[in-house]
């Protein structure tokens, strides 16, 4: 479930350049880490029931997917660890570097292709049920073709995790006219100001309603 979409090259990506870039651009006294902890946080106590309800109840865990840089150096302390400790609604489900990046699919997932072996979990042994029961609520900071999304959740249900619920902070679209797909996703939420009462979930009736009437 994606908190926001952007443009990568779009007018007004100060969001993107804050979560993407990690550049210094929130805004006032506010750092990245505080902003970006801030969305989470907010969007979260306005939409625990959606994201619960689609993991069948309360979740039991919360973790976030590794850094994974093609030729470049994985920092040991992911940001998004630290953002997570500052949402008090999750940071007693935390645990953090439970994914570890696999560097030999660092490649496959920088070409946007998913892998189940792309990840692999501390300390678990090959297939064992580390994970049994586990309501998991996977968390990363953005989210372009779902490969790291995708390959984390297969990892965490390959060690018995029971639901594995996606939340990003950003999603970033390219609504070219070669992606009617995408173009469609963009005008239809470019169509209404940004909301955080609203979500892809909650927000589903009203969508619904817009597309019957195009």
């Amino acid at each position: 479930m994606p908190i926001s979409l952007a443009v990568q090259d779009g007018d007004d990506n100060g969001l993107f350049k804050i979560v993407v870039s990690k550049s210094n651009a929130a805004p006032g006294w506010m750092t990245p880490r505080t902003l970006m902890a801030a969305t989470l946080s907010r969007f979260y106590e306005a939409h625990e029931a959606c994201l619960t309800g689609l993991a069948g109840g309360p979740f039991t865990l919360v973790t976030s997917i590794p850094t994974t840089r093609r030729n470049q150096p994985v920092e040991a302390f992911h940001p998004l660890t630290a953002v997570i400790n500052d949402v008090s609604a999750l940071k007693d489900l935390h645990k953090p570097q439970l994914l570890l990046a696999n560097d030999e699919y660092a490649p496959r997932l920088y070409d946007r292709y998913s892998h189940p072996d792309a990840f692999h979990i501390m300390g678990a042994q090959k297939e064992d049920q580390a994970l049994r029961g586990e309501r998991v609520l996977l968390v990363d900071d953005w989210f372009i073709s779902g490969a790291h999304v995708q390959s984390a959740a297969s990892k965490l249900f390959e060690h018995g995790a029971e639901e594995v619920v996606a939340l990003v902070i950003i999603r970033v679209i390219d609504p070219s006219p070669s992606r009617p797909n995408r173009m469609a996703i963009w005008q239809e939420a470019s169509a209404e100001p940004f909301d955080f009462t609203r979500c892809c979930i909650c927000d589903q009736p009203a969508r619904a309603r817009n597309s019957s009437n195009l």
